[in-house]
């Protein structure tokens, strides 16, 4: 608002004194010398005042009156006239008029072409500089051609003008044309063009032609950048040397673009760090380099670029933070990062240019995501109170991000009902905001909107919300990355609408076989209008975005339509769930984009599940096995090879029972025919042999493991195959029992050798128990080299794995391996107890959850061995926090060890209150809770810190709990 009114009265001033000296100086040529000056300088200034009110229409005007009036003049007055019609032609530019402007200045210099006044012909030089901007922002290629010859042209005709101005024309065309040679892809005659302006005016004493041969350094170093970056180096260390320390404004702004763009380099881009050092560590040299010259600027280009340099600065702290495993150096880095945001948002927030301030909020909302919530909701609030009622375009969408952040802090800080208001005041806020960024903000602030009110029982109101969302529109041109990003909410907003309508719908059956507790057929329930709803959006979201060319458009709707297939099965329509897994699979089967190709596998699985043990319908089942496997049976991705896994297992289930129904069933060409009476005489000899080891009775059991795998152990056909896993497992258990752990290890590598490679998640358990009890031997061997490499190929072979069993393997793998290194590598192995409780502690599965239990506690251990205690306490204390509510079988044993450890290290650092009371918890705990050996050190460990009166207090209180003698 302060420019407009400056800008307007320097335009009231102006216009003053044109209409004072106007009737004095016509005819102008035959005027006072001095009241000429006077009225051209006032109507330059006019001129200048309506461009920056954006009346450029009354600014053609004007020029155009101000050439009329010059008319006539004396040939000393011509550069007057030029200057005029020069601005005309800028005028008409400026307000859209292209071909207008163009034909303006090519009338500059046909009127003007054989004028020999040096300062008349700075205006033919300017105006043959603004032809070829104009022409290359509104032609092609051939265009830049063109200008290429014209920029030839131009500097031939005034390259040898002694006037100032003119020389420092001709160095911008001169330094254009290289530009435009790089544009058309002509690398080597750009770079000799920049070089060769470095050459001619680096040591010259006009400030305008050394900040002409510096942006030439910069253009340099930019397209070297491209393919050769040691020489991109050495340009701008180059720049960066000879013109450092300079007072140009110019050439202080291409200095600190080219510190900018150095520290972008180090920060963004493949550059590769200097031996012993690292990427971040030169993007923080860099920026520190860049803040000691322009930290004091006033500059509004340098201040541009200090607040991107800060903002890359905190940035690089926090990577360097994450990259060091030195927590206090971390710690250190960290709290650098936090102080320069903070220092960066209060300096910047309130400067006059509406680009600082853009960056500095930037640069604080991406900031404050790495704090803690609270912390980071105070930030967001600091944002908008300080900005919140800015209404600069350049602030609005990082304004509404800064609202859209809050409302997620709100919500994980557990206040929704605050969310919700913020994001309603987003919307009010930016409901006439025709922005597209912002727009897409808006956009998914009523879709969280709708989220939160579904969370919170709202079902109707975010229905509601969507139903809003749905009206807004998107102002841009198709295809861009905006777009993209509508698109994309469009079709997460319709996967939310049909979560809405599955939260109507009913819950899933209590019995989701489809039969009663006597297994009888169940009668398929209606089906409701939720759940037709939901139905219907699928369908929806399938017809209008299955084809998108966007991978999470995509995405959006695969898992709508298999979420909807598994909802539907859990209630019973098994028939309408085939019809959406076939849908589904119609639509999605051949994408191979690898997110999508996994969620196709899935839906395979599924129906073939459903198939075969819902529907009973083993032939269609064998099919849709069948087809899976054609689908990912040759990926080599992790996931595929799961999935082929977990396929081949079932589908040999599915080939039995097909055989058990009297159908004729083809295992495979490639394997020997067995008859089916063979394949259950060979089950009943596993099974004798199970029960015989289950009476401990090993030597008969391992001589029927042995009579089934000497006779087929070589066979390939899938069935027989898994039937002599079978004996080989038992088999090498016996041995163990036994005693005969080189016999039984034996045993165990022919598993491994055997039936690794076979795809077939059964085959995969039985491997997994074989390494395992291999390691097992090994350790009572004490051949623990051997052990430790078992335990790495558990981890190599299944760790990422879903299957709860395999993720069981792996985190007593893991445990294991830090059990056997605590002996002699203590770092590893708190390295390893850690990786268990990081990767196993939040486990789905209690059994998997119980080993990351049984980390904490050797963890614990390990560090109170250390006289860690200041380290352990908290750690400790933390993690019983986190399982508080554990009952699962097993949990109660390791978190009361876990209670002892945290009283002991209580005691090592003088906490005697909290040892105390921590013990008094223990003893009172319910009878069988703690195990004789927890309850003895209990008792024994309290009575050492509390004898006398206190344990006879503590004596009376469990008198009160079970009871006093009987009287």
């Amino acid at each position: 608002m302060t420019q407009t009114i400056s800008a307007q009265q320097d335009l009231d001033r102006s216009q003053a004194v044109i209409d004072r000296l106007l009737p004095l100086t016509t005819p102008f040529s035959g005027s006072d010398q001095e009241l000429k000056e006077h009225l051209v300088a006032a109507w330059f200034t006019k001129l200048r005042n309506l461009r920056r009110l954006g009346r450029t229409a009354e600014e053609v005007q004007s020029a155009d009156a101000l050439a009329v009036h010059l008319e006539g003049a004396a040939p000393e007055d011509w550069p007057w006239m030029a200057r005029a019609q020069f601005a005309k032609g800028a005028a008409l530019a400026a307000d859209g008029k292209h071909e207008d402007a163009l034909a303006a200045w090519r009338h500059l210099e046909q009127r003007f072409e054989h004028v020999e006044s040096l300062a008349a012909r700075e205006w033919l030089a300017r105006a043959g500089m603004e032809v070829i901007a104009l022409t290359v922002h509104r032609g092609a290629t051939f265009a830049r051609v063109d200008m290429v010859r014209e920029a030839d042209r131009l500097e031939q005709r005034f390259g040898d003008d002694a006037w100032p101005a003119t020389q420092a024309l001709v160095a911008k065309i001169r330094l254009r044309k290289a530009e435009l040679f790089e544009d058309l892809g002509y690398r080597q005659q750009a770079l000799e063009g920049y070089a060769r302006l470095q050459s001619d005016f680096q040591e010259s004493d006009a400030d305008d032609l050394r900040e002409a041969a510096a942006d030439a350094a910069l253009a340099q170093a930019r397209l070297l950048a491209d393919k050769d970056w040691p020489g991109a180096l050495q340009a701008m260390d180059a720049l960066l040397r000879t013109h450092g320390g300079s007072s140009s404004t110019g050439i202080r702004q291409t200095l600190a673009l080219a510190h900018l763009d150095r520290v972008f380099w180090w920060h963004l881009s493949s550059l590769a760090a200097p031996e012993h050092s690292s990427k971040p560590e030169q993007a923080v040299l860099a920026c520190e380099q860049m803040e000691a010259q322009f930290s004091d600027t006033d500059s509004v280009i340098e201040v541009r670029c200090l607040g991107r340099c800060l903002q890359a600065h905190a940035e690089a702290l926090h990577e360097l933070a994450d990259q060091t495993e030195d927590e206090e150096q971390a710690a250190s880095l960290t709290s650098r990062a936090e102080a320069l945001s903070e220092q960066h948002w209060q300096r910047h927030c309130g400067h006059a240019d509406a680009q600082v301030r853009r960056t500095a909020v930037i640069a604080w909302i991406n900031a404050l995501e790495m704090r803690d919530e609270e912390a980071a909701r105070q930030g967001y609030g600091q944002v908008l109170e300080r900005l919140g009622d800015d209404r600069v375009a350049a602030l609005q969408e990082p304004l509404a991000r800064a609202w859209y952040r809050l409302a997620g802090t709100e919500e994980t800080l557990g206040s929704p009902e605050q969310a919700l208001e913020t994001l309603e005041a987003l919307r009010r806020r930016f409901a006439d905001d025709d922005d597209a960024a912002v727009r897409l903000v808006v956009g998914r602030a009523m879709r969280q909107k709708a989220r939160l009110l579904n969370r919170t029982g709202q079902h109707e109101a975010a229905l509601g919300a969507l139903e809003d969302m749905t009206r807004l529109s998107l102002p841009v041109e198709p295809g861009g990355a905006q777009q993209t990003a509508w698109r994309q909410l469009q079709a997460s907003s319709m996967e939310l609408e049909a979560e809405i309508w599955g939260d109507l719908a009913p819950p899933k059956h209590a019995h989701p076989s489809g039969k009663n507790d006597n297994d009888e057929p169940i009668p398929v329930p209606d089906v409701t209008e939720a759940e037709r709803r939901r139905a219907a959006v699928g369908d929806s979201l399938l017809e209008r975005f299955g084809d998108d060319e966007d991978t999470a458009v995509r995405l959006s709707v695969l898992d709508a339509l298999y979420d909807l297939a598994v909802s539907q099965r859990e209630r019973l329509h098994f028939e309408e769930a085939v019809q959406t897994y076939q849908k589904l699979l119609r639509k999605f089967a051949a994408d191979k984009t690898e997110a999508i190709e996994s969620r196709v596998a899935s839906s395979y699985l599924n129906l073939a599940y459903l198939q075969m043990q819902l529907l009973e319908r083993n032939e269609e089942a064998l099919k849709t096995y069948d087809a899976l496997l054609a689908h990912c049976g040759s990926s080599t991705r992790p996931i595929a090879r799961d999935t082929v896994a977990r396929a081949n297992a079932s589908r040999l289930t599915c080939l039995n029972r097909l055989q058990g129904q009297g159908v004729a069933v083809d295992y495979g060409a490639q394997y020997e025919p067995v008859a089916p009476q063979r394949l259950q005489e060979m089950k009943a000899v596993v099974a004798e042999g199970r029960k015989l080891q289950d009476q401990e009775n090993y030597g008969d059991a391992i001589a029927r493991y042995e009579q089934v795998a000497s006779a087929h152990v070589e066979s390939l056909h899938p069935e027989l195959r898994a039937i002599c896993l079978d004996a080989l497992v038992n088999k090498g258990f016996c041995l163990a029992r036994l005693g005969q752990r080189e016999a039984a290890i034996v045993v165990n590598d022919e598993i491994v050798a055997r039936y690794s490679d076979d795809m077939n998640l059964s085959f995969d358990k039985d491997v997994a128990l074989a390494l395992s009890n291999k390691a097992v031997q090994l350790d009572k061997l004490g051949r623990h080299e051997e052990e430790l490499a078992v335990y790495d190929e558990i981890i190599r072979r299944w760790e990422g794995n879903t299957l709860s069993y395999l993720r069981l393997r792996v985190a007593r793998a893991m445990w294991s391996k830090a059990l056997t290194l605590a002996e002699r590598d203590v770092a590893g192995a708190e390295a390893q107890y850690r990786r268990v409780v990081h990767n196993y502690l939040d486990d789905g599965e209690p059994d998997v959850r119980l080993e990351a239990v049984k980390a904490c506690v050797n963890l614990g251990a390990l560090l109170r061995k250390q006289g860690r205690y200041a380290e352990v306490i908290p750690w400790l204390e933390e993690k019983l926090q986190q399982l508080g509510d554990e009952n699962a079988p097993g949990f109660a044993v390791q978190i009361n060890w876990m209670r002892l450890q945290l009283a002991r290290s209580y005691g090592k650092v003088g906490a005697s209150k909290q040892q105390l009371a921590l013990y008094e918890q223990l003893i009172l705990l319910p009878k069988g809770v703690l195990n004789r050996e927890q309850l003895d050190a209990t008792l024994a460990e309290y009575r050492a810190c509390k004898p006398g009166t206190g344990l006879q207090i503590l004596r009376k209180k469990l008198a009160g709990m079970f009871g006093g003698k009987k009287g």
